[in-house]
C-alpha cells in the first residue's frame, strides 16, 4: 500500500514551519505546547495553517505529521452527508453553537485539503496516512 510519506516524497511537498504562533485560544492548550505556524509546498500551491504540539513532546512538525492531520480533519467532512451526521457520528449535539463550527472548520479544511492537493486529492486519500 503507498503511504502518505511516500507521496509527499515522490511530489517534492516540504512544510516549512515557524514557531511562537498565539492561538486564539490558548486556554484549549496544556501549558507547555509550542504552537507553529506550518506552511505546507506543493509545486506552486501552498497552505498555511496552525499546529500545536503538546508539551510532552518538542520537535519541528513534518510536511507528513502537518498533512496527516489536515486531511484527517478533512475526511471528518468527507465521511458525514450533513451536520446532524457528522454530530451523530462524533458525538456532538446539533444543539451546541461548538459543535457547528467543528463542523464548519472540518468542512473549511476539505476545501483546502483539496484546492492544495489538486488533481492528486483522491491518491493522497487512499494512502495510508
Amino acid at each position: 500500500m503507498i503511504t502518505l510519506l511516500s507521496l509527499i516524497e515522490k511530489y517534492d511537498i516540504t512544510a516549512s514551519c515557524e514557531q511562537d504562533y498565539y492561538p486564539e485560544f490558548p486556554e484549549m492548550f496544556p501549558a507547555g505546547t509550542t504552537h507553529w505556524t506550518v506552511t505546507l509546498c506543493f509545486g506552486r500551491r501552498r497552505l498555511t495553517t496552525e499546529y500545536h504540539v503538546g508539551p510532552w513532546h518538542q520537535y519541528v512538525p513534518t510536511a507528513e505529521e502537518v498533512l496527516s492531520g489536515l486531511m484527517l480533519d478533512a475526511s471528518c467532512a468527507m465521511d458525514n452527508d450533513s451536520f446532524e451526521e457528522w454530530c451523530v457520528m462524533f458525538g456532538y449535539s446539533p444543539a451546541l453553537k461548538t459543535s457547528r463550527e467543528l463542523y464548519k472548520g472540518c468542512v473549511a479544511t476539505e476545501r483546502k485539503v483539496r484546492k492544495f492537493l489538486g488533481d492528486h486529492v483522491v491518491e493522497f486519500f487512499q494512502s495510508q496516512y
